[in-house]
């Protein structure tokens, strides 16, 4: 649930005022002897997901009571963030309900749209490259200013194999103070060069209305290196004046716009969902099972970012809500409907 600017400013300065790590946990409302214990254990799952296009991604998820814990302090870590955050980050970024700008995928997008040409670069293992040592020092590091002692103690709670884990509540927000140089030197750069530049977790877009030469890609590629990140040099996309332009997955137009495959695949998604009520309805399936709850959370998730992209008064909107709730509905219709009047 969304926070206010005041609230958040609260945990920012409770997480700031710190000294040890007494007071961490008692910020955290946790046993001190419980999070030694949890510092030392790494207690972790540890899996790999298979994307859609094959590749395979490792995914360290701590145990339940450990999340329960980096929930918490995450959520100082944001509220931190959030007064120190660069112009230039747009991701993991929370926000409080009283901001006056917010940042997320589509202000990432608008801000690139009616240039000419566009460069797109993605980091290499981005959360991966964020070492214990570089989290340590981001806690002995302004707005913190943590005693090496608690510094240490905070970089190994939040680290695994020795650097940030993907899949840990405080990772985001982590990646983002150690991006901090990095977003700053480029931001400067770009302004130099009269470019725009913005950061969404790990893509870096750059968008100008003169050609973006060779040489000014060095200049970034420079930058990247010397703060400590790697180019994944599969996802480099130069975008000149005649091509489409995508930044984060929206079409750049007047205004940011979805894929047509987005809008067709959340369609056919959302039949498949009918369909599946509609077989638990004949077979009287009284609850829907984990995989198709699953399944109906994913294609929300979509939806909602639809909305949010379109807003709700926009009649691609209005049609695919409207598929949504026929879908929903199916099940009610199906289960009321007097079959023996069927003309078999």
């Amino acid at each position: 649930m969304p926070v206010t600017k005041e609230h958040m400013q609260a945990l920012y300065h409770q997480v700031c005022a710190a000294k040890d790590v007494k007071s961490i946990a008692a910020l955290l409302q946790a046993d001190i002897w419980q999070l030694l214990k949890m510092r030392l254990d790494k207690p972790y799952y540890v899996f790999e997901v298979q994307s859609n296009k094959g590749k395979k991604r490792l995914i360290e998820t701590p145990h339940k009571d450990f999340k329960i814990i980096l929930r918490k302090l995450n959520d100082h870590l944001q509220s931190a963030y959030f007064f120190c955050r660069t112009p230039a980050a747009y991701g993991f970024v929370q926000q409080p309900r009283n901001a006056n700008k917010k940042r997320n995928i589509l202000s990432n997008a608008k801000l690139h749209c009616g240039k000419k040409y566009l460069l797109n670069i993605d980091l290499k293992d981005f959360f991966h490259q964020v070492s214990r040592m570089r989290v340590i020092s981001i806690f002995k590091s302004p707005p913190f200013n943590y005693t090496m002692e608690l510094s240490e103690f905070l970089g190994e709670l939040t680290t695994y194999q020795n650097r940030l884990p993907m899949g840990s509540p405080t990772s985001p927000a982590l990646s983002n103070f150690a991006s901090m140089d990095l977003d700053m030197e480029l931001l400067a750069y770009s302004q130099q060069q009269g470019f725009r530049y913005s950061r969404y977790v790990d893509d870096l877009s750059f968008s100008s209305n003169q050609p973006i030469s060779l040489t000014q890609y060095y200049g970034f590629q420079d930058i990247i290196g010397k703060k400590g990140f790697t180019i994944n040099m599969e996802k480099i996309k130069w975008m000149n004046e005649p091509d489409e332009k995508i930044v984060t997955g929206l079409i750049l137009k007047e205004k940011p716009e979805v894929s047509p495959e987005f809008i067709a695949d959340l369609e056919t998604n959302i039949e498949r969902y009918k369909h599946v009520l509609e077989f638990s309805a004949v077979a009287k399936r009284k609850n829907q099972d984990e995989w198709t709850q699953q399944f109906r959370e994913y294609f929300l998730g979509k939806l909602r970012f639809l909305q949010m992209v379109y807003g709700y008064q926009h009649p691609v909107v209005k049609r695919i809500n409207k598929l949504y709730y026929e879908a929903y509905n199916t099940r009610s219709f199906v289960e009321s409907f007097n079959w023996s009047n069927f003309p078999y």
